[in-house]
């Protein structure tokens, strides 16, 4: 179900054929997919969760969520990919609620989706932003960003990579 938007009947479909893909490339880590749905150019944000615990007193422990963010480009989203695929014996994906923020005159679209991330030796969740064209009648994604609160929206994203270009000076 794709929700705040009135969309074609094929649009639709495409965007829901991606996620799907997109979501068993990354479980049967399948690279060449990724490799061939992400655009050359394209601008990818990663986020870690890292967790660190305050004492407050003797008997509690409240933890306090951090996220460290890092832009890479294809080719270094690609090897770090590549070096995860070899230190996990699994990956699960789940994608929930599907939002179309944007589509424009050229049919490209801004997704925003709940993600739960789990692996042998890892797991998140939070929100995942694509900005997904079509080249060739093929998916073709400009923009991915991870973000562990809802930050939906182009606006909110731009703020995010000034934040990430910052950091990464």
């Amino acid at each position: 179900q794709i929700k705040n938007m009135e969309l074609s009947d094929s649009l639709k479909y495409a965007v829901l054929n991606l996620i799907e893909n997109y979501r068993t490339a990354y479980s049967l880590q399948n690279k060449e997919y990724i490799e061939k749905v992400f655009s050359d150019d394209a601008v990818i944000i990663v986020g870690r969760v890292i967790k660190e615990s305050k004492l407050q007193d003797a008997r509690m422990n409240n933890f306090e969520q951090k996220v460290d963010y890092l832009r890479l480009s294809k080719d270094e989203y690609l090897k770090r990919l590549e070096r995860q695929f070899k230190s996990k014996e699994w990956i699960d994906i789940k994608f929930e609620n599907p939002t179309i923020q944007y589509a424009n005159k050229q049919g490209n679209v801004g997704i925003g989706l709940w993600q739960e991330y789990s692996s042998s030796n890892y797991c998140d969740k939070g929100y995942l932003f694509l900005i997904v064209g079509w080249e060739n009648n093929q998916p073709v994604i400009y923009l991915r960003a991870w973000h562990p609160q809802q930050k939906f929206g182009f606006k909110e994203y731009e703020e995010l990579l000034r934040e990430v270009n910052t950091r990464n000076k």
